[in-house]
Parts: structure tokens; sequence; C-alpha cells
């Protein structure tokens, strides 16, 4: 729904994961590609460059034009903050280091965490699964893995796959691996299916 990306702000370190090839640049469009829409960009290790005001602004003028030029994002739905891990500054309260509370004054990694929007959920249009991996199961049928987009799924329930335009049958629901007998709207899960032949599926 949401997602916190920390970045390194070590001279060196932040140009390595952003450069071409990067797991920075990789991590960002993966998570837009999965629908998440509010990003909070925790600039860690600031410490290490003594807090330097021109350190954070540089990361985060390179991060805000690719995240929004590129990767998809809304200027408004991204944050920026400094911080260090090591140190705990500006993680759960307000700056205490004089270096950083002398031009930041935004808020903390918690309090950027808590002013995310609940994510609205379509639990009441008809059920819509986004299919991102297939796969042969264990017993009869096969699995199919994604994000429910809209509307609820129970065990039991027949369901049409499109553009197949064939119905099968539920036999089992996974959300965040744990089994359960329903799957909501924004969950994440593994739906046991038989009924069609997998290879028409895939096809």
């Amino acid at each position: 729904d949401v997602a916190v990306m920390v970045v390194n702000a070590t001279t060196g370190e932040f140009e390595a994961g952003f450069e071409a090839g990067g797991q920075t640049r990789e991590h960002a469009l993966l998570v837009r590609s999965l629908g998440v829409s509010q990003l909070v960009v925790a600039v860690n290790k600031l410490d290490t460059v003594d807090w330097a005001k021109e350190r954070f602004d540089t990361i985060a003028a390179k991060l805000r034009l690719f995240l929004t030029k590129q990767a998809g994002f809304r200027e408004a739905d991204l944050t920026f903050l400094p911080c260090s891990g090591l140190t705990g500054e500006n993680l759960t309260s307000a700056p205490t280091a004089a270096a950083l509370a002398a031009w930041y004054s935004g808020p903390s990694l918690v309090a950027a965490i808590d002013s995310l929007r609940s994510p609205d959920r379509a639990m009441d249009r008809p059920f819509r699964l986004s299919i991102a991996d297939i796969y042969k199961g264990q017993a009869a049928g096969f699995s199919v893995a994604g994000r429910l987009e809209s509307g609820f799924l129970t065990m039991g329930d027949k369901v049409l796959i499109s553009p197949l335009n064939e119905i099968c049958t539920v036999k089992s629901v996974v959300v965040d691996q744990v089994a359960g007998w329903t799957g909501f709207a924004g969950d994440h899960a593994t739906v046991g299916l038989v009924g069609p032949d997998m290879a028409g599926v895939v096809a």
C-alpha cells in the first residue's frame, strides 16, 4: 500500500545505488509497478557527511526528478527526510543534533509514516485479481499469484478466467503465506484453482 525507501547518503554509496543498474532505481520502479503510490524516502547515514544540507538537497533533487518523471509518483505523494539509523537521529522524534536541527524542521520517520493516507479498498466492486505468476500446484489444479484489485474471494467460489473465458473453482486462498478462507481487495494472494487446463491459461 505504501513504502519507505532507505537510501545511503555516504559519499559514493548513493551514487553507486542510483546510477544505471543500481538497486535504488530498481526498487523504486518495482514498488510503483506493484501499485504503491505513497513513498517516504529516508536519507540514512547523513551523519557520515556531518548532516550537510547540501548533500541531502542533492540526493532529494535527483530522486525527486527520477521518481516523478520516470517512476510515475506524484510530487505530493513523496516525503524526503534525513536520518541516521546508527544514532537514531530523526527516527522517532524531532532532531536533537544541532547540525541537523539548524536546517531541518520536518517530520521524523515515524511521524511521516503515521501521516500517510489509508488506501481505499474497492470492496464493493466485482472481484478482480491481476495475475503476476502461475504455476503447477502440489495437488490437483494449479495456482495463480497476484494482487486482489477489487472485491473479495472465498474458497469454493466460481471465478471466470479472462481472456480464456472459462469458469474454475477456488480450492485454496493463501494471503501473506498464511492459508485462510478469504482474500480481500488489496491483498497479495496465492489462489489454488481447478477447472481449465493450466496450459490454456498460460497461453
